[in-house]
């Protein structure tokens, strides 16, 4: 003992004792790991005096580490109490001190939870959390406090501890004003707080000033109560647009799903998401809470004069219904199960902004079969709301529903199934609607159907399709073409010359099967109505009818362009009564020799295609039409000369050989060379690669202009005979020869070349156009040598081309107008956004580039492709429509899954009407494809004085069209149809 009496004990003693609390913490359970909820007693004792944390951090060092946070989490929790309980210790600065010596050396956050103690409401339970921020290793503590707390105690702890970056309020009462608290929590990044039963939320509305704050959640609000109090309140809410946005995220778990759902419609409400789990699995006799989110953009909240009462929806959430609004989309879907009523869900009309619909409806059949016309009949215009598309999918809807329907007269998307052709004749009454996708299930298609098919087409402005079991018609009157594809042999296809009756289409394309001879009626019919506008029948996809099946086609006086594939063309020289007939393919075998010498005698046609080996015969015959220019065929005999001649002496300008036979075509391309009066320009060889003597043969035709084909390496040295050639494919480069060649100017070089290719490429000083592909080859950018190219087309490239697009950009001389190429890196954007003299550009879009806004510089541009095969941040175009001023089109193709941004087409426009004249420039054509069913459209008005845009949508994948189709009950597990749906 010391002189006062005191027990001293020596280092090594106090050693011991700690090394006898450390061996007892961790003998207490050797089941549980040793971390620090296992080491309580070592904690309590180094806190007891400053010298004991020392000899632990000297002496048990990785002990210490291990500890340290957990050290930390309990002298904050102890300093809180010491706080509250107004009670004072000869430690507390030894504490305080340490903490912040572990601030800095081992930063960590601070999460401090206010809650209500169960049994007792006027206490208080507090829970300190400590994370660190490099270990992500997080520490508890908690404690009791026998009152509330008031904003002072409140305002102290924050102040001292200046790494809070968490406070909850579980439910506690707080006295005083939260204005008190805001100056010492400026760092705080999360706040969380439980409704009390039949209370507001205006005492925390200086919360939402806090600069760094990110995340804001209330709970309890629909248990609580007090939903209009606490809307009214939260209307006086506001964040300087000063501070970075926020968004208040209101959440609820209700126990009782026949409870009243009440939210506001506020303009800053972003997401609604209501999710009711299906219980498929009922007799484990388990309670599924409904779950309620919705978000509210702080920065956008107004106090305004009108009654909280207006803005304020209520609803009573349906059996297993799921809600998910998107103010952004401005879209609201709703995913329904057998039992759901939705039909007091009504209210949901309100939502800003609203604009599209969706329904998931899986079900054959529902236990309230009103449920959904009754709530479509709330969607009906009022005022500023107007809804424009509509999508039901899965399931069928009856009369009541197209009823409902046709009085949403805002609608200009619809998309859904119908149960009969009785309910689908409502939808002609849409008196906006633009694109249409339905599909008939349960009724045939008979004499009295056609009239609504005829209606719904017309009425349609843009594209309708109409789908049933039998067949599927689409009219797209952008494209001015009709689609008839049939789906089963036995339809009898008579009874769509109503179709007739149609205006403004003029391509007409039928495919699939229909029994035998019903076409004939339909044919007629176009071709006696005064309506009939078509020039161009396509039917090469028909299941190969005899022409006698389809004869009547040969009566529409207006046809231009013809083709059909025939499996028996007897009578087919009726085609020539087609007096305006001037391109015509037929595919299929058997004689043609009566339909050339009926074209001789009309000689109006100048384009003929067919897939079969002409005789003799037919080559003499048909060489005698005089108006015939270019001519796509193979050749049956080619060593009888006479009638090799016959062609020769002919009007053909244009010959496309296709042939896939060993024999030679010498003799043909001879008779051409021999032939003195030949007018042939241009002559492509498809399936074959010419030797030496066809070359030969072929380099003597004197007018020959354009030659596509494959050579080998021998022939193509004699290329340099046909002076007058300017277009040439070829897979062998010979520069020695093409430099001969003085007017040549597009070349296609199907193999791929690298660098001495590229060298010898620069030696063509004429030439304009090249098209080939590039191999990985050190170099290649001597291209942009090229003095005279105008256009470049990159098939492929196995390696990144900066280095090519640096060298035109820096090519102060270049005259490279169009440039068509893969893309996969950055780099290469930035490369061709230097090349200013570009005016087309297309891209084959095929890896992920950050800097799409970058060809904004390209002043001059008037065309633009981009061909996606992997994600596009859309509004990366933007710059490019705001910038390049000069632009006329722009087209954008995704593949599945891909699309646009829904407010693209909005913020083009807007960018389009501040930047534009209209009496100047004409409207830039924007077309969207994609591979959908159906797309999400833009809902906006645009001013089409500035902006025309055009969708094309269509899928090869059977799944989504399956997806449209089905028919099927909703699976058991209904959230594997959307795994995302409420988080």
């Amino acid at each position: 003992m010391d002189e006062k009496g005191e027990f001293i004990l020596s280092p090594d003693c106090l050693l011991e004792i700690m090394n006898y609390v450390i061996t007892d913490c961790k003998s207490k359970d050797k089941n549980v790991k040793n971390d620090s909820s296992s080491f309580g007693d070592l904690i309590h004792f180094v806190l007891a005096h400053e010298f004991f944390l020392e000899l632990l951090e000297v002496h048990y060092k990785r002990l210490y580490d291990d500890l340290e946070m957990a050290i930390a989490c309990k002298i904050i929790k102890l300093l809180i109490e010491l706080r509250l309980n107004k009670i004072s210790s000869g430690m507390e600065c030894c504490w305080s001190s340490y903490l912040e010596s572990v601030r800095e050396k081992s930063p960590f956050n601070l999460e401090l939870s206010l809650g209500y103690h169960k049994e007792k409401r006027n206490h208080t339970n507090v829970c300190v959390s400590i994370k660190g921020i490099s270990t992500d290793l997080a520490n508890t503590e908690a404690l009791k406090l026998f009152d509330n707390i008031s904003t002072e105690d409140l305002s102290d702890i924050c102040s001292k501890n200046p790494n809070l970056r968490i406070l909850a309020f579980e439910g506690s009462k707080i006295h005083g004003s939260f204005s008190d608290i805001t100056p010492h929590c400026e760092n705080l990044e999360e706040v969380r707080i439980r409704l009390n039963p039949r209370s507001g939320v205006a005492q925390y509305r200086s919360l939402a000033k806090l600069p760094n704050l990110k995340t804001f959640i209330i709970t309890g609000v629909q248990e609580s109560g007090s939903q209009l109090l606490f809307f009214n309140d939260l209307r006086t809410w506001s964040r300087p647009k000063s501070l970075q946005p926020l968004t208040l995220t209101i959440e609820d778990s209700l126990s009782d799903e026949s409870q009243p759902i009440t939210f506001a419609t506020f303009d800053s409400l972003r997401y609604l998401h209501i999710n009711e789990p299906y219980r498929y699995n009922d007799w484990y006799n388990s309670k599924l809470n409904v779950l309620i989110k919705s978000e509210y953009d702080l920065s956008e909240t107004s106090e305004d004069s009108t009654s909280i009462k207006e803005y304020l929806a209520t609803i009573t959430l349906g059996k297993y219904v799921k809600v998910k609004f998107n103010r952004c989309k401005e879209e609201l879907v709703l995913k329904i199960h057998q039992e759901s009523d939705i039909s007091k869900m009504g209210s949901l009309s309100k939502l800003p902004n609203l604009s599209r619909l969706v329904v998931h409806n899986k079900c054959s059949y529902l236990d309230y079969p009103n449920t959904l016309a009754e709530f479509l009949r709330s969607m009906k215009p009022n005022g500023s709301f107007g809804l424009k598309s509509c999508k039901i999918n899965y399931g069928i809807i009856d009369k009541l529903e197209s009823i409902e329907l046709s009085k949403i007269e805002s609608i200009r998307f619809l998309a859904c199934h119908q149960y009969s052709w009785c309910s689908t004749k409502f939808l002609s009454q849409l008196s906006n609607l633009q694109h249409l996708k339905i599909n008939v299930r349960r009724e045939w298609i008979n004499g009295n159907s056609l009239e609504v098919i005829v209606n719904l087409l017309t009425a349609c402005q843009v594209t309708a399709s109409i789908m049933t079991e039998e067949l599927s018609i689409t009219l797209k009157k952008n494209e001015k073409e009709m689609e008839i594809l049939f789906s089963y042999n036995s339809f009898k296809a008579d009874i769509l010359a109503p179709l007739s009756q149609i205006s403004g289409f003029d391509s007409l394309k039928i495919a699939g099967g229909a029994l035998t001879g019903y076409l004939n009626p339909v044919f007629k019919a176009f071709a006696t109505s005064n309506l009939t506008t078509i020039n161009e029948i396509d039917l090469s996809e028909l299941d190969k009818p005899r022409f006698e099946d389809i004869i009547e086609v040969a009566e529409i006086k207006t046809i231009k362009k013809l083709t059909c594939s025939i499996s028996d063309f007897t009578g087919i020289e009726k085609l020539a009564n087609l007096n305006k007939l001037e391109d015509l393919s037929v595919f299929g075998k058997g004689n043609l020799s009566p339909l050339f010498i009926k074209l001789a005698e009309r000689d109006s046609i100048h384009r003929f295609q067919c897939s079969k080996e002409l005789d003799p015969e037919e080559v003499i015959n048909v060489s005698k039409i005089g108006s015939l220019k270019h001519l796509n065929c193979k050749f049956l005999d080619v060593e009888n000369l006479k009638s090799l001649s016959a062609l020769a002496n002919s009007s053909i300008e244009e010959l496309i050989v296709t042939s896939y036979h060993s024999f030679s075509l010498k003799n043909l391309f001879a008779a051409f060379s021999k032939c003195n009066a030949s007018r042939l320009q241009q002559l492509e060889v498809i399936g074959k690669a010419l030797d030496f003597t066809e070359i030969a043969e072929v380099s003597k035709i004197k007018g020959l202009k354009k030659l596509l084909g494959f050579f080998d390496s021998n022939g193509a040295q004699l290329l340099d005979r046909l002076i007058n050639l300017e277009h040439l494919e070829i897979n062998v480069l010979n520069v020695v020869a093409l430099k001969s060649l003085p007017r040549l100017q597009k070349l296609e070089i199907k193999n791929e070349i690298g660098l001495l290719e590229c060298k010898h490429l620069v030696e063509l000083e004429k030439l304009e156009s090249l098209k080939c592909s590039l191999c990985k080859d050190p170099g290649i950018e001597v291209l942009a040598k090229m003095k005279n190219l105008k256009e470049l087309i990159i098939y492929r490239a196995e390696d990144s081309l900066c280095r090519l697009y640096r060298a035109f950009g820096l090519g102060s001389e270049s005259k490279l107008r169009e440039l068509h190429i893969p893309i996969r890196y950055s780099e290469e954007i930035r490369e061709i956004s230097k090349i200013k003299s570009l005016t087309v550009l297309d891209i084959n879009y095929e890896g992920i580039c950050d800097n799409l806004s970058d060809l904004g510089q390209l002043n001059e541009l008037k065309s633009l492709r981009i061909a996606a095969k992997c994600s596009v941040d859309s509004d990366s175009l933007l710059p490019i429509i705001q910038f390049c001023q000069k632009l006329d089109c722009v087209t954008l193709e995704f593949i599945r899954g891909l699309k646009v941004a829904v407010k693209f087409v909005s913020k083009a426009n807007t960018i389009l009407k501040s930047i534009r004249d209209p009496l100047l420039q004409k409207p830039l054509q924007l077309t969207l494809c994609e591979t959908s069913v159906f797309p999400k459209f833009h809902v906006e008005d645009i001013d089409d004085s500035y902006l025309n845009v055009f969708y094309s949508y269509d899928t090869e994948y059977p799944d989504e069209i399956l997806d449209f189709m089905s028919d099927g009950a909703e699976s058991d597990d209904s959230d594997s149809y959307d795994v995302d749906w409420y988080y």
